[in-house]
């Protein structure tokens, strides 16, 4: 089984980069359209999710929010499978990558220290990590591990292509740590639910949502430098967001507990990240339950729910 899913997946883009760019794109949004029509509980927890990101704009805002974000999903996938095409030249024409002489300084600023790239589910970070590597800089960043191994083994290759490395997420906290202090730079995905244990409960759109702990624990026991970011595709062309965010006042503030700082480095983390979603709200996944571990076992059941039958009443009228 494993094999043969790797084989439809490996035929899959094969076929795909045989057509032009927009009917790449164009298809594969067609196929996730038809996917989504047999899973219809993505659907709806997409719509719950921007509902309760975007409580002020109107039902017909939030479902063409929805039916634009299928766009950057498509090019998301179709961006990684072109992976192999991507060259110095390509990059140079259609990547506003303006940030990069800025970042190569925050590397000479302090000696070569590995650098916590703060990112998620926004755009194309697949794209993303393998421009840094192109561009010889390659990086590490944590993944989830797919569950066929076949498909987990060719899928990372492709991400390793030109000498980024692929850290497991299982047990990936000491690897990030040692990575970091050998001057190597970490990308970590953060914009995603974790289970109340890992977590802060932090503000995202104005609602209490868990948020990994481990960027911020990352960033404070390395005293790294940390840039957040995110690839846009706007206007024909893509741009590298980024912002180098300073919390040396923070790593050194000696009236704050570790567990404070974990929390105010989190919440800073949080801001810049919305303010990069609230650039092109459709380029997020809006598919996850960002909301779903709340601080309370009552709120988690109840969140959704009322979001879902909100829905409900506004396609009924």
């Amino acid at each position: 089984m494993d094999r043969f899913v790797l084989i439809l997946i490996r035929l899959f883009f094969k076929s795909l980069n045989c057509l032009p760019l927009p009917w790449r794109i164009k298809t594969t949004e067609a196929l996730i359209k038809t996917a989504i029509r047999f899973s219809p509980r993505h659907s709806k927890v997409a719509l719950a999710n921007i509902r309760l990101a975007f409580p002020k704009e109107n039902p017909e805002w939030h479902q063409n929010l929805y039916n634009k974000s299928f766009s950057s999903l498509a090019r998301l996938i179709v961006d990684f499978g072109r992976l192999p095409e991507i060259n110095k030249e390509w990059i140079e024409q259609n990547v506003d990558i303006s940030y990069w002489p800025s970042f190569l300084e925050l590397k000479r600023r302090n000696n070569g220290k590995g650098v916590l790239l703060v990112t998620g589910h926004l755009g194309s970070f697949e794209l993303q990590a393998y421009i840094l590597s192109v561009l010889g800089h390659p990086i590490k960043f944590v993944v989830r591990n797919f569950k066929l191994p076949a498909v987990d083994k060719w899928w990372n290759a492709q991400r390793e292509r030109l000498g980024n490395k692929a850290i497991p997420r299982r047990g990936a906290f000491r690897q990030i740590l040692a990575s970091l202090r050998n001057g190597d730079d970490v990308a970590l995905l953060f914009d995603q639910n974790v289970t109340r244990n890992f977590a802060v409960f932090i503000e995202w759109f104005g609602r209490p949502a868990a948020t990994t702990k481990a960027v911020a624990l990352a960033a404070l026991r390395c005293q790294s430098p940390v840039v957040i970011s995110a690839l846009l595709y706007k206007n024909s062309r893509y741009s590298l967001e980024a912002r180098e965010i300073d919390l040396t006042g923070i790593y050194s503030n000696t009236t704050l507990s570790d567990q404070e700082k974990i929390m105010k480095i989190t919440s800073i983390l949080v801001k810049e990240y919305e303010d990069l979603i609230r650039l092109s709200p459709e380029s997020w996944f809006w598919m996850h339950r960002r909301w779903k571990t709340t601080q309370s076992q009552d709120d988690e059941k109840q969140l959704y729910q009322a979001s879902l039958a909100q829905i409900a009443e506004n396609q009924k009228g």
